[in-house]
């Protein structure tokens, strides 16, 4: 006898519904929570194979990165998650993918025609950073490709953690109907993305690669790389300075910070403290060399990482006083008192 009840046909439940209109809903959300299950247990068992089959492949790519650019402890397991997933849909033996080997080993195990059907799509799948457009019903996200500027729809398996418009997204999308995530994926807050879209941009034009996905095949790691530990870039860019010489002293600042220090850090230093003493002292500026050399060495007498420059060298520098240098240096010390303790606390717990 068969079981199998036509939409348009009572509902087995009695309550005088059609199928259709009462619990035939409820079967096609639990039929479309089992197939999500399932591809999610599959993109599990496909990260096992490539970890099982590959692990001394990878630890090599990883350990040759990590040499030159050293990842956080605490950053390692996102860090070779996301290699992982590159390493399973970019790299080719004998023209095969570690995707593509599996997949034709294990397809017949696969039973769910749905499943198979999507799995099959997988190949030729690869990572790239996109930028989040839309978040539609907390299942799906339209996001845009940063190099092709080509977008796409992507049904999420998991919506415990949602991203937010404008994110930008480190991924590997698996290019089947609906795309899913490869896993998962590692996102940055808008307020920061512009930044690193820009660096790794920058990147690709420097490689003089003119193909995303062999960009991506090739530079991966790099790429991961500058996207979860972007440079610093300086706090003030863009400021709105109270007048031209208050802009004045923070470019000759950062002129001559940028030339014995690259991390951006101390600019950034020197930078927050000029703009709080501005903030608080609002000074009448005439000559901004002696601002300039004063905010300088306030900002390396609180950076243990910086070398020590004497007020007499800023002087000769500047081609004014050491008098002077002083003077503005101990106002800006006592304006900037809860500033600067707050600094040194940080600097004692770290």
């Amino acid at each position: 006898m068969s079981t199998t009840i036509g939409r348009n046909e009572k509902c087995p439940c009695g309550s005088g519904k059609k199928y259709k209109k009462c619990c035939y809903k409820g079967a096609v959300v639990q039929l479309e929570q089992l197939l999500d299950m399932e591809l999610k247990e599959l993109q599990a068992d496909i990260i096992r194979y490539t970890w099982s089959h590959y692990e001394n492949e990878i630890e090599d790519y990883l350990q040759e990165h990590d040499d030159n650019f050293p990842v956080p402890d605490e950053a390692k397991s996102v860090f070779e998650f996301c290699a992982l997933t590159w390493f399973a849909t970019s790299l080719a033996k004998n023209g095969k993918t570690v995707m593509d080997e599996y997949l034709d080993s294990h397809s017949k195990t696969i039973s769910r025609p749905k499943v198979k059907e999507m799995a099959a799509a997988w190949r030729n799948s690869y990572p790239s950073v996109f930028k989040v457009k839309k978040l539609d019903n907390g299942k799906f996200l339209t996001i845009e490709d940063i190099f092709t500027k080509e977008t796409i729809q992507v049904k999420l398996l998991e919506q415990n953690y949602l991203p937010e418009q404008g994110d930008l997204i480190i991924a590997t999308v698996l290019l089947s109907e609906p795309a899913v995530f490869f896993g998962t994926f590692f996102n940055i807050p808008a307020n920061l993305g512009n930044e690193v879209e820009k660096e790794i941009l920058a990147l690709y034009e420097e490689t003089g690669n003119r193909n995303p996905k062999t960009f991506m095949k090739d530079s991966f790691l790099i790429t991961l790389d500058r996207f979860m530990f972007p440079e610093p870039v300086t706090l003030m860019d863009g400021w709105e300075w109270p007048t031209e010489k208050h802009r004045e002293v923070a470019d000759a600042y950062q002129e001559y910070i940028n030339g014995i220090d690259s991390s951006k850090t101390l600019a950034n230093l020197g930078l927050t403290l000029w703009i709080q003493y501005t903030q608080k002292a609002n000074p009448a500026i005439r000559n901004p060399q002696i601002y300039t050399a004063a905010l300088i060495y306030l900002a390396l007498s609180n950076s243990p990482m910086s070398a020590a420059v004497s007020q007499k060298q800023l002087a000769e520098a500047f081609g004014i006083s050491a008098g002077s240098i002083s003077s503005k240096y101990r106002d800006m010390k006592k304006t900037l008192h809860a500033e600067l303790q707050e600094i040194e606390g940080t600097i004692t717990l770290a």
